[in-house]
């Protein structure tokens, strides 16, 4: 699978969102928290059991304050992840970390799961990734930015067209 437009199955921030960079709220030092959120529309990617194999998620970093790491998994407190969740969003039924250690500094940065399994769930359940950031210095605030661009992507192994449509949430807990 390639990024760009090249599966059928990409979940493509450009085409969705537009365009355009979000911020992070601000992470004091020592803070650890989730600032960005994205989560597929209802019913998608309507499928009762997922696929085994490699969830990805390529973001792309344009800015980033100093002692900032971040990444599809756990950081400090806050908890990143690869999820199933139920329709409504209230319930996480099982969740996945990437396999690479967090990143630092700008650039376009990878996650994956790796190949996983997942638990046969409801025909209704979403898909969300949720990225974490953490400020390991004890003073001063830093923020992220998120670029929404063609080289921002999420997918999964599904054989057809399921990810398409995202909802995306700026986290400023």
């Amino acid at each position: 699978m390639s990024a760009g437009g090249a599966n059928k199955n990409e979940w493509s921030f450009d085409v969705v969102l537009g365009g355009g960079s979000f911020t992070s709220k601000n992470l004091s030092g020592g803070e650890s928290a989730s600032v960005f959120s994205f989560t597929t529309v209802a019913h998608e990617p309507d499928h009762e059991q997922w696929p085994s194999g490699d969830y990805r998620m390529q973001l792309d970093v344009p800015s980033i304050g100093l002692d900032v790491t971040y990444g599809v998994l756990d950081l400090g407190t806050a908890e990143g992840h690869f999820a199933r969740v139920s329709s409504d969003l209230a319930t996480e039924h099982e969740t996945k970390q990437q396999q690479e250690s967090a990143f630092a500094g700008t650039g376009l940065k990878l996650c994956t799961t790796g190949g996983v399994t997942w638990s046969s769930g409801n025909a209704s359940d979403r898909f969300e990734v949720l990225v974490c950031a953490q400020r390991a210095a004890n003073h001063g605030n830093q923020t992220m930015s998120l670029r929404v661009s063609a080289d921002c992507f999420g997918d999964g192994p599904w054989e057809e067209a399921v990810m398409l449509n995202s909802i995306f949430f700026g986290m400023n807990f």
